[in-house]
C-alpha cells in the first residue's frame, strides 16, 4: 500500500503541511505555495520510501543512518516534515487500516515525527 501510494500520500501530507503553515504565519507575504508543493512533495516522497525500505527490512536502522548521514531532504522548517509525516499517520493510516494493521507504520511515522526535531 505505502509503495503503490507513495506520490498520491506525499502530495496530499506536503499540500496539508504548508497550508497549515502558511495559514498559522499570516504575516508571510507570498501566499502562493503552490511552486513548493511539488518540491516538498518529492522530499516527503523520500521520507516515505525511507520508512517503507525500513518495513521491508524490518529494521528502523535505515532512519538513523539515514539522519546521521544526512541522507534525507533537511531543506525547510523541520515542523513542515513533522506536519506532513502526522499528515499521514492521522489523516491516511489510522483511516485505511485496522489499529493493528498499521502498528508498524505507526510506529515508524511516530519515530521518525519524534526524532526530527531532535536529530536533524
Amino acid at each position: 500500500w505505502l509503495k503503490a501510494n507513495r506520490k498520491a500520500l506525499s502530495q496530499e501530507a506536503a499540500e496539508a503541511a504548508l497550508r497549515k503553515h502558511y495559514d498559522q504565519n499570516p504575516n508571510n507575504l507570498d501566499t502562493d505555495y503552490s511552486g513548493d508543493i511539488e518540491v516538498f512533495s518529492q522530499e516527503i516522497r523520500e521520507y516515505l520510501q525511507l520508512i517503507y525500505d525500513c518495513l521491508d527490512l524490518g529494521s528502523w536502522e535505515l532512519i538513523d543512518i539515514a539522519i546521521q548521514e544526512y541522507l534525507i531532504p533537511v531543506n525547510r522548517d523541520l515542523q513542515l516534515y513533522v506536519d506532513a509525516l502526522y499528515f499521514i499517520k492521522t489523516q491516511k493510516v489510522s483511516i485505511r487500516f485496522s489499529p493493528e494493521e498499521a502498528k508498524e507504520l505507526t510506529l515508524c511515522l511516530d519515530y521518525l515525527i519524534n526524532i526530527i526535531p531532535r536529530r536533524l
